[in-house]
């Protein structure tokens, strides 16, 4: 019969082995056993615990990064709209579109209204919509019963979206019906 190594019972003492001593034995190994299961568990618990709060932290500071970045992007693109609306004036009051400058300059325009696009920048539809507190802003109201009342009759200045988020309003003018 092997005995177990950290067994207090000698090899020698066998033939005076008590049969008490050794059920005391057993469930002093039990407990042994019992406790280390225990500890086991808990810092299997504690690990897991502390691999979700991990994963929880980098997705928080994936998220945080990509709404800084956003607010850094917004900044820019809103910076640009005055841009974007000095080459709309001035190409609105070019006389001649054939000047080489022109289709130049029209060519920048509109690299400049792609790139910004591509960042997620779009117009807001006005004329003909009917006016909406959340995207527009009435700088004139005129009677006119040709039109639904509240209907845009004409933008003053562009507004804009920015992935779904208004970061310009347009400046419109709206059909008021008679009363």
């Amino acid at each position: 019969m092997d005995l177990p190594k950290d067994s207090s019972i000698k090899p020698e003492k066998i033939d005076k082995i008590d049969p008490a001593q050794l059920q005391k034995e057993l469930l002093d190994q039990q407990k042994k056993l019992a406790l280390q299961e225990k500890m086991i568990k808990d810092y299997t618990d504690q690990l897991q615990r502390l691999q979700a709060e991990f994963e929880n932290f980098q997705k928080r500071i994936q998220k945080d990064h990509a709404l800084v970045q956003s607010h850094a992007n917004e900044k820019l693109v809103v910076r640009l709209l005055s841009v974007l609306d000095d080459f709309e004036h001035a190409l609105a009051h070019v006389k001649s579109k054939e000047d080489p400058v022109i289709i130049g300059f029209e060519g920048i325009y509109k690299n400049l209204v792609k790139t910004l696009h591509e960042f997620g920048l779009s117009p807001i539809a006005c004329k003909g919509e009917k006016f909406d507190p959340f995207k527009h802003e009435v700088l004139v109201q005129v009677e006119d019963n040709s039109v639904f009342d509240g209907c845009i009759l004409e933008e003053l200045q562009k507004g804009y979206v920015l992935n779904n988020k208004v970061i310009r309003f347009a400046k419109v003018r709206i059909a008021k019906g008679k009363k």
